[in-house]
């Protein structure tokens, strides 16, 4: 089944469907990516996370912007749930790995505008120091 599937019986697909790697799978008629909050096995979480970013008021908000969304994709590509990110870990003890750290990055780039170097993300990073990275970085 895919994840248009289970969408059309009104069901949440598993986590494993609902990576990137399936987006191609779902339902056209949804609008891909970006259907309406909180329909679908696509989207992270109810808000939108670059607008909960610039609408942050304090550098301590934005950080914890990105250490939630953070910890929200990394729990979905784990397909473990996010209770079970500790942000105080380093990434590569996630496994993380370079390929894995560029997509990391180019996200950052795009959502947060903040122009990280994979050498940050690998180079023992944890969740909640990737957060003040991209809020120092940011140009946002």
């Amino acid at each position: 089944m895919t994840p248009a599937d289970y969408h059309r019986k009104q069901e949440a697909p598993p986590p494993l469907l609902q990576r990137s790697l399936f987006l191609g799978f779902t339902d056209p008629t949804l609008g891909g990516r970006n259907r309406d909050k909180g329909d679908g096995p696509v989207n992270i979480n109810d808000s939108d996370p670059a607008n909960d970013f610039r609408q942050a008021a304090s550098a301590k908000e934005k950080a914890e912007v990105v250490v939630r969304v953070v910890s929200t994709r990394l729990a979905r590509a784990l397909s473990i749930p996010v209770e079970e990110i500790e942000c105080d870990k380093a990434l590569s003890e996630f496994g993380i790995d370079s390929l894995m750290a560029v997509e990391l990055r180019n996200w950052i780039g795009r959502d947060f505008r903040a122009n990280l170097a994979v050498f940050d993300i690998m180079n023992g990073a944890t969740i909640l120091s990737l957060g003040d990275a991209v809020v120092g970085k940011s140009e946002v």
